[in-house]
């Protein structure tokens, strides 16, 4: 890994990290609710996005990503317990 220099005018403490992720895919499998053992509600689903492009033969190509997802806000938990299934298509943001 390539480590930058810091610009001396800027202090590493004042500074602000952000670490946001957007997806919009498809679940890919049945959303697994559960409590943690300290009796938090949670619930987790993988989470399929996907691309196309034409290749230079003139084939269209697909990759797919997996992400793993894990709720752990109670009212959202509360609401995907009822309402996700296995291949709904949702947006989600996140950080």
């Amino acid at each position: 890994m390539k480590h930058l220099p810091i610009p001396s005018n800027i202090n590493i403490k004042d500074s602000t990290m952000i670490n946001r992720v957007i997806l919009h895919g498809n679940v890919g499998n049945t959303p697994l609710y559960k409590k943690t053992q300290e009796g938090k509600e949670m619930i987790s689903f993988s989470l399929a996005t996907s691309f196309n492009w034409k290749g230079t033969d003139g084939e269209w190509n697909k990759h797919v990503d997996w992400h793993r997802v894990s709720v752990f806000k109670a009212s959202t938990v509360r609401r995907l317990k009822d309402l996700l299934k296995k291949g709904d298509s949702i947006y989600l943001e996140g950080a």
